[in-house]
Formats: C-alpha cells, sequence, structure tokens
C-alpha cells in the first residue's frame, strides 16, 4: 500500500510540474471551478491529526518557515517599491510541489484594493514565486492557507519610544 501511495504522489508531482506556477486572485480561480480538485492533489501541511498532516511531527517546524515566507515576500514587495494604501488583510492558499517550489498562490484580499494595485501585487508575487523555495520539502505535494497582514511601510517604520 504504501509503494501505491508513493507511486502517486510521484505522479502528482510530476504531473503538477508541467501546469506551471500561477498567482492569481482567489475569485478568479474560483470562477473556474476547480478548487475543490486542488484540495484533493495537495495534503494539508498541518492538521490536528497529525498523522494526516504532510509534516506529521513536524508541523511546528513547518509553520515557523510557512510565517517565514510572509514576511520574505513583504521584503521583496519593499525592496521593489510596493506600498499599501492601508492595512490590507489578506486570505492565501498556497500550493507547494514536494520539491518546496510554489505550484499556485491564491489570494483573496479583503478591504479596498483599487486593479492596478492588485495587477502590480500579482505581477511581484509571480517574480518572487520564480526565485522562492519553501526550505522544508516532503514525498508528496503539500498545501496551506490562512491569512496574512499587509502594512503600509509607515505603520512598519514605526519606533516605538523608549524611556
Amino acid at each position: 500500500m504504501r509503494i501505491r501511495e508513493t507511486l502517486i504522489a510521484l505522479l502528482i508531482s510530476l504531473g503538477l510540474q508541467c501546469v506551471g506556477q500561477e498567482v492569481m486572485s482567489i475569485n478568479a480561480y474560483l470562477a473556474i471551478g476547480k478548487l475543490a480538485d486542488l484540495d484533493t492533489l495537495y495534503q494539508s501541511g498541518v492538521d490536528a491529526d497529525s498523522t494526516r498532516a504532510a509534516f506529521g511531527d513536524r508541523q511546528d517546524e513547518f509553520m515557523r518557515n510557512y510565517n517565514a515566507f510572509y514576511q520574505e515576500m513583504d521584503r521583496y514587495l519593499d525592496a521593489h517599491d510596493f506600498t499599501w494604501d492601508d492595512t490590507t488583510k489578506c486570505f492565501n492558499k498556497l500550493y507547494f510541489r514536494a520539491d518546496g517550489k510554489m505550484d499556485k498562490y491564491f489570494y483573496g484580499f479583503r478591504g479596498s484594493v483599487t486593479p492596478e494595485k492588485q495587477q502590480r501585487f500579482e505581477k511581484l508575487a509571480t517574480a518572487f514565486l520564480k526565485v522562492y523555495r519553501f526550505p522544508m520539502t516532503n514525498a508528496i505535494p503539500f498545501r496551506q492557507c490562512g491569512s496574512s497582514t499587509f502594512m503600509p511601510r509607515a505603520i512598519k517604520e514605526v519606533v516605538p519610544e523608549t524611556r
């Protein structure tokens, strides 16, 4: 049974590598109607039952790296002069190949983001993900979803007073 699961995971992984990387709003992808299909092809990185999680007993390490992903992406956006007008909350679904390379990144901004800002974000996120590799690998493709908050540079640069 284990050999069969490994073979299936390998075939899925090879097939997904041919699909190519995608960055798009989650609403655009929902319109295509394939999001539920993806969740069956990628195992959740974490789960309350560690036997169902892609990273099993390494879930804490996975979450540290998952959180670091957002920090790295935020630094990349800053380095390319991308600024947020307001604090912007975002729902994210990330899909990784087994080798840690991002396969798909879907986002959904909560609040007001102009179409121009969203287009620039998508372009920069695509460029970032071409070079980004998640620091952990797995025998099977994996996914994670969650929320992030992007902050305007002025708020990030606020230094607390010392007395």
